[in-house]
């Protein structure tokens, strides 16, 4: 788990960024391969020297972090983010939890950042074990959500409970679930929570061969689909 202050979901909004881990807030020189918060970056984490430079290394199209002492070229990638919309097996109720970190009362569905050794459906599994107590079944991707300003690949998975059993987790003060016309719309974390839930009540009928929704969320705030 990230801390409190990093979690996957809330660095979408700048209130929440933690600087010195979570923020991937890029330059808006759209060659630059730099997050903000990288520029403080002093020390090269492969000889510790202090000779770290943002420049355009030799072959590449993008600024980078660059020792010039060892010539060690530092990258950053987007992160990969794990969910899981969760319905009971008819259908009739969703899965949501309340958080207990930033954006602290908020609800939203499990989720998190991969750990390293799983795949994206594990790490969706995982969530949803524990932040709410559930087992679940994944059936399908329900969509994936690009989100420029925070460097994350939102993977959301279309998953159905074992049993009804749910129950707060050490992240979560609530876990709840929902009948479609009782989910809280305005008191829900995330663009993205919302944009996936009203993806799936639209195509509830058809849901587990529905195609899943693809859109990207800008830099600017405004979003495109695919």
């Amino acid at each position: 788990k990230m801390n409190k202050f990093a979690c996957a979901f809330c660095i979408q909004k700048p209130n929440y960024v933690d600087r010195r881990r979570a923020s991937a807030k890029l330059s808006p020189r759209m060659n630059s391969g730099v997050p903000n918060y990288a520029k403080e970056y002093r020390f090269c984490p492969s000889c510790g020297e202090e000779k770290l430079t943002e420049r355009v290394p030799g072959g590449d199209g993008r600024s980078r972090l660059v020792c010039d002492g060892c010539g060690n070229v530092m990258y950053f990638n987007p992160k990969i983010v794990s969910a899981a919309l969760t319905m009971t097996s008819d259908r009739s109720r969703v899965l949501l939890v309340k958080r207990s970190i930033p954006p602290v009362g908020k609800w939203t569905i499990p989720a998190g950042f991969m750990e390293l050794g799983e795949n994206s459906s594990d790490g969706a599994v995982r969530e949803t074990k524990e932040e709410a107590h559930a087992d679940i079944t994944i059936t399908s991707v329900i969509a994936v959500y690009n989100i420029l300003a925070a460097a994350q690949v939102q993977i959301m998975y279309l998953a159905y409970l074992i049993d009804e059993h749910v129950e707060a987790g050490s992240e979560t003060s609530e876990a709840r679930l929902f009948a479609w016309d009782e989910i809280p719309w305005d008191s829900l974390a995330f663009a993205t929570v919302t944009w996936a839930l009203e993806y799936a009540r639209r195509n509830l009928s058809n849901i587990d061969n529905v195609l899943p929704q693809l859109r990207t969320k800008q830099m600017d705030g405004s979003y495109i689909e695919a």
